[in-house]
């Protein structure tokens, strides 16, 4: 005991014996003389401060148990907020006349590459068999959800995926520069296709966690942009793939390279 708490207990004490004495009428010792109702008062005023500060600090704690340790449980039965990983198989679409023949990706599968021949007078392009006819890449995307612990065959899974460097723009010498991609009616011809769904530059595909999805990514390409990469020098593209709250991310590389420039 503390000798503030000691002085708290006499206050205490002093306090209660007023109000008592106020309450029975009854005027003896230091309170001759006092009206009864004052010495209430004042004895409720030296009451209170007295059974906080010197009557409490002294009453026994509730004991704790500290025999046996207590245990967390984590409750993860709340799916809700649980995202998928997605497991993703990546292809190029190399169909003649169709597709860019030329579409390659590399044994990590993770960086395609797109290469042409350039006239840099025409600013064109053309296959690196120097006879076919330009055609535009198209990547393919095979998408299948892991499900999170917990989750069963009704829940969803939702994939993200975007292109960013799209707007890229190359340094044309004798005009005016030019972006490397297709900007037609506002919207970049940066196109994601999926059955009848179609999104330019982003998109996002729903589907049971037990399904899957094939996505392709359509690149159109600008010639006059293309034809102006610096000869076996690459500009990227980056496309990535995530879920909702970025847990989890995959990305892929486009290098657009010109492997050979005439005039």
């Amino acid at each position: 005991m503390t000798t503030m708490e000691l002085l708290f207990i006499i206050l205490f004490v002093v306090g209660l014996f007023m109000v008592f004495a106020a309450a029975f009428r009854k005027q003896s010792g230091f309170l001759k003389g006092i009206n009864p109702v004052w010495a209430g008062v004042i004895g409720v005023l030296l009451v209170i401060p007295g059974f906080f500060y010197g009557i409490m600090p002294m009453m026994p704690e509730e004991a704790v148990d500290t025999d046996t340790p207590g245990t967390i449980i984590i409750d993860n039965t709340d799916n809700s907020l649980s995202y998928p990983e997605f497991d993703i198989t990546p292809a190029a679409v190399t169909t003649a006349g169709t597709y860019c023949v030329d579409t390659t990706l590399n044994s990590a599968k993770t960086v395609f590459t797109v290469p042409a021949w350039a006239n840099t007078t025409a600013d064109t392009v053309i296959h690196r068999d120097n006879a076919t006819a330009w055609a535009d890449p198209r990547l393919q995307f095979d998408i299948i959800p892991v499900p999170y612990a917990g989750a069963d065959a009704d829940d969803l899974a939702t994939i993200y995926f975007t292109v960013s460097n799209y707007d890229v723009v190359i340094d044309v010498a004798d005009a005016a520069n030019e972006y490397l991609m297709v900007k037609s009616s506002g919207d970049w011809q940066v196109i994601w296709t999926e059955g009848s769904n179609t999104w330019y530059v982003e998109g996002s595909k729903t589907m049971l966690m037990t399904g899957n999805a094939t996505v392709y990514l359509d690149l159109d390409t600008n010639p006059a942009g293309f034809a102006n990469i610096d000869e076996n020098d690459s500009v990227d593209l980056t496309v990535t793939f995530h879920n909702a709250d970025w847990s989890w991310s995959k990305s892929y590389t486009v290098s657009f390279m010109v492997q050979y420039a005439y005039t």
